[in-house]
């Protein structure tokens, strides 16, 4: 039986002083991780988060804020008990897998998923981070003889090589080029611009794209924009990704883009929303795309923790089951939206949000031409 967790402490941030003050661990940030992430810290206070508790986070010197953090991930909110429970269970009994013998929270964690996938979707690569779940797509399609690859303006797909090639932005990309070769970053809603690129390269492009631009600004695209990337993808042999770790797992009001748009990708990517328990990663949704046929294992990555049980009994544990609502109407409780709840705060944002001290300019990222 599901119990609910108590609450953090009256003062959660009392427990805390053995860490030091804020002046002392932004002195180790600066010393050990990242001078621009102290940065970034004291651009916004300077605050220590210490706890926190569904979609509240407390710090050192006892604030309480709603947090917008997270980079999404947290669409359960932090300590949902459904999946501390499940998660704290499994580290007790076998936390970590051999990789070597059956191991079923993954296997039955992949069959949750794909009862709330697209129907033909019916194989799952669970990696540890967006950017390899991407990885991973691109592999694919190349596996397939895909090697051309579009994507869009504005769009963020991650940071490693791959993911950071079809990442349209120049402020991530410059420092880092020469990039993937054959890349062609295209205005987001323009499917017209997409058929001609399509028509010109029939059986050799990939295309990535987001239901909704979310790093982007919450772009929404013109109605229909899906059904018109699918179709000249279809009709010219292209492969077609859908990056849904903004708007997957329900926050679009239905389970994913995909199905407002009525569309199957080849490939969909999701965050998963368990964050609360063990720690956020993602997954790769698969079809089985026509053309050449891939060798077994071809784009699987080798990784030790991918997969592991503590992970997945939680992605398990947010999946609908006998009277349990599924998570997207428990998240919106009204018709879906095509920019999910993000529409709601464009009329002004909570009191106790943190908003930037000093606040830098904003420099426009430069257009990317086609690469070759």
């Amino acid at each position: 039986m599901t119990q609910t967790l108590p609450r953090p402490a009256t003062r959660p941030y009392d427990a805390y002083d053995a860490y030091g003050t804020e002046a002392d661990i932004l002195d180790l940030y600066r010393a050990h991780l990242s001078k621009g992430r102290a940065t970034v810290a004291e651009l916004f206070g300077s605050h220590m988060e210490v706890a926190s508790e569904g979609s509240r986070v407390w710090t050192a010197d006892g604030g309480e804020y709603l947090n917008c953090g997270g980079y999404g991930v947290f669409v359960m909110g932090a300590r949902h008990p459904i999946v501390m429970e499940a998660v704290l269970e499994q580290l007790h009994r076998h936390p970590t897998a051999t990789r070597i013998m059956l191991e079923p929270t993954v296997a039955r964690a992949a069959e949750a998923l794909c009862s709330v996938t697209p129907d033909g979707m019916d194989r799952v690569h669970f990696a540890l981070g967006g950017a390899e779940a991407v990885e991973t797509g691109l592999k694919l399609a190349r596996a397939h003889g895909r090697w051309r690859l579009v994507s869009f303006d504005r769009g963020y797909h991650g940071k490693t090589l791959g993911a950071l090639s079809v990442t349209a932005k120049a402020v991530y990309q410059e420092p880092f080029r020469p990039l993937l070769p054959a890349v062609t970053h295209l205005p987001y809603g323009d499917a017209a611009a997409l058929e001609r690129v399509l028509a010109a390269h029939p059986g050799e492009c990939c295309v990535i794209v987001e239901p909704v631009q979310g790093e982007g600004g919450v772009i929404i695209p013109p109605p229909g924009y899906l059904t018109r990337v699918e179709v000249p993808c279809r009709r010219h042999g292209g492969f077609l990704i859908l990056d849904e770790v903004q708007t997957g797992m329900g926050r679009l009001g239905e389970w994913w883009g995909a199905d407002l748009a009525g569309i199957t990708p080849d490939v969909l990517r999701a965050r998963r929303p368990a964050a609360a328990g063990g720690g956020p990663d993602r997954a790769r949704q698969l079809r089985r795309p026509g053309g050449r046929r891939a060798r077994p294992g071809a784009a699987d990555r080798h990784r030790v923790h991918r997969g592991r049980p503590g992970r997945r009994v939680a992605d398990r544990a947010v999946q609908p089951r006998g009277d349990r609502q599924p998570l997207h109407e428990r998240q919106l409780g009204r018709p879906a939206h095509p920019a999910g709840g993000a529409h709601r705060l464009r009329g002004g944002l909570p009191a106790r949000v943190l908003r930037p001290r000093d606040p830098r300019p904003h420099r426009p990222a430069r257009p990317d031409a086609e690469r070759r």
